[in-house]
């Protein structure tokens, strides 16, 4: 360990005198093989870290951090497609029920414990308390996913990212990461640095990062090489310094490549670990019944099965619709069995891996691709496709049966739910989406303590680090229950920092319509559209300001300068600029957005 502290000191040296401080490579054996407590990535940074979760497809919101109520004084109408909790199974029943935690009313998922490591649990209430959620954000005109993905960190489509910017300003070698292929991932921009980028498909993401380390190729000695190379012949220069440490680096030097290969295989092995600890969260995450949502049997379709008014299949059985086939499952929680959450588990584990260690600033993570699944490896043992199902209107009592299909039965079938849930009925998006969050906040809250055991100077790693979760927009839900569409004027961020020191809520939303007062269409409800904010000049929050905000907490130049922010840093300290949010009533689909 003292050869290998002289080695290292020798290469902080050096790299302030040349070469080795510029190449990518030469900062990763300059930095990564320092010991956790004296590497340089933990130290203040201009710029605080950034790791921005993107939930591209935007799952619905309304089951974890869409806080459509936040006080008791505030009016909600609950729109039919819009429930959290299962009153009884048979005949299914459903409500939309809220628990209070700090005074503000949460989604009634909010009330569990989660897994945490060493197979104990932890209220996952604990996650608010660092916590600031911006809801009623309006995207400024944009529709559609990629463009507003992008958005979540360049507003100024085209122009500089949040994360861009934080590698500008970073000291660490690898200045930014991002995992994934979608639109966020393409939209960083820099002045200086570069990102690198790493395929959700990537069998072990830490391996590719370095990959030119871990690689067996000769490419692999010629770097190692050359940087130990022009390291000696730096050395020669000074190895007769009075200075007593400086004396023996140019043997320890000689050495580099064995202690480089050795260390590599200790990284590695630690990172695997990480991924286990996270993937283990997640598979228990699947195996808890939550009460309220997973507790009781879920029934799905079955047939023959009567709706009221003239319908086709497609709205008379949309609640068990799941992307152009009906599941008729005796119990829908079945479909969990065999479900897993793809790689968020590596997500995670690198998240923690580069902050904690200091080899990088940012790490921006969403889906594969742009068509991210909430689970991998769902199934359905029984279901019916629209081919298999008949259908006949009862004129006289104004009723359409609906029965299996002449020689049809029901078929196992795998399934394919994208995040984006235009095909998802809302019997089945209540089965899956609540796993979905439960698993996520176990993981987030893992990721949260990782940061606050890591010390600093002053405080910790999460007085210096932003999580945020976020995604393009909230749901539309959709009248016949049948999906739910884009909600552009309902955006909702949630940052986690040790900034905040209890929740918040900012963001005022309309009230929306409850039924009877309009064509039943229209009366959406109260689902997060925008509406004015008083000490905001009256105005909507828009994404700019939510950026020029996020860009106050980082410490580095908001993007988009003509646009005001909602919140500051004072003195160092988080304060809010405008009031906490409240329901505004109103029908939303007649004010246009300012």
């Amino acid at each position: 360990m003292t050869d290998r502290r002289k080695f290292l000191l020798g290469l902080g040296i050096l790299g302030s005198a040349g070469a080795i401080g510029f190449n990518p490579i030469r900062r990763l054996l300059q930095g990564i093989l320092r010991d956790a407590g004296e590497f340089s990535g933990l130290k203040l940074q201009e710029s605080r870290n950034y790791v921005q979760i993107n939930m591209y497809g935007s799952p619905s919101r309304w089951f974890f951090d869409n806080i459509l109520k936040p006080s008791d004084s505030d009016l909600l109408y609950k729109h039919p497609m819009i429930y959290n909790r299962l009153i009884k199974s048979d005949p299914l029943a459903f409500d939309y029920s809220l628990t209070k935690i700090g005074g503000i009313n949460f989604p009634s998922i909010w009330k569990h414990s989660v897994p945490m490591p060493g197979g104990k649990v932890r209220a996952m209430a604990d996650l608010s308390e660092h916590m600031l959620t911006v809801r009623g954000i309006h995207l400024e005109g944009t529709q559609g996913h990629p463009l507003n993905c992008a958005k979540m960190v360049a507003p100024s489509l085209g122009g500089l990212s949040i994360d861009g910017l934080i590698a500008d300003s970073s000291r660490n070698p690898i200045p930014a990461i991002n995992i994934g292929n979608t639109p966020v991932t393409r939209a960083f921009k820099a002045k200086n640095n570069s990102v690198v980028n790493i395929l959700s498909n990537e069998k072990n993401y830490l391996n590719f990062l370095l990959s030119p380390f871990v690689s067996d190729s000769a490419n692999l000695d010629d770097e190692i090489d050359l940087a130990t190379t022009e390291a000696l012949e730096i050395l020669k220069e000074i190895k007769k310094s009075s200075s007593p440490h400086l004396k023996p680096l140019y043997s320890d030097l000689a050495k580099a490549k064995k202690y480089f290969r050795n260390s590599i295989e200790g990284l590695l092995s630690e990172y695997d670990q990480l991924v286990k600890k996270y993937q283990s969260l997640l598979t228990r995450s699947l195996k808890v019944p939550l009460a309220g949502m997973s507790d009781k049997k879920i029934s799905g379709l079955k047939l023959p099965f009567k709706a009221k008014g003239e319908l086709g299949v497609r709205q008379g059985l949309a609640p068990f619709l799941a992307n152009g086939i009906f599941l008729a499952d005796d119990d829908l929680r079945l479909i969990l069995q065999t479900a897993s959450f793809g790689t968020m588990a590596q997500e995670f584990a690198l998240a923690e891996y580069v902050i904690t260690k200091g080899i990088s600033s940012s790490i921006v993570i969403s889906p594969e691709n742009e068509m991210g699944k909430i689970f991998k490896n769902l199934n359905s043992g029984k279901s019916f496709s629209f081919g298999d199902i008949s259908r006949k209107y009862l004129k006289e009592s104004n009723e359409t049966i609906f029965s299996k299909g002449e020689g049809k039965s029901a078929m196992a079938r795998p399934l394919d739910l994208s995040l984006d849930s235009h095909e998802t009925g809302s019997i089945i998006n209540f089965a899956t989406c609540p796993h979905y969050y439960f698993g996520l906040s176990s993981c987030l809250m893992e990721l949260i303590e990782s940061f606050k055991k890591t010390p600093l100077a002053k405080g910790n790693l999460f007085d210096e680090t932003i999580v945020h979760l976020t995604a393009e927009f909230e749901r539309l839900p959709n009248y016949h229950l049948d999906g739910s569409g884009h909600n552009e004027n309902a955006h909702i961020s949630s940052l986690f920092s040790g900034l905040f020191k209890k929740h918040r809520v900012l963001g005022n939303i309309f009230t929306g319509l409850p039924d009877g007062e309009a064509d039943d269409q229209d009366a959406i409800g109260t689902v997060g559209f925008s509406a004015p904010v008083p000490s905001f000049n009256n105005q909507q929050i828009g994404i700019s300001s939510l950026s020029h905000s996020i860009s106050k907490l980082l410490r580095v130049p908001p993007i988009v300068g003509r646009a005001d922010p909602i919140f500051d840093l004072v003195n160092g300290k988080f304060v809010s600029l405008i009031e906490d949010g409240k329901n505004i009533p109103g029908d939303p689909l007649k004010h246009e957005v300012n």
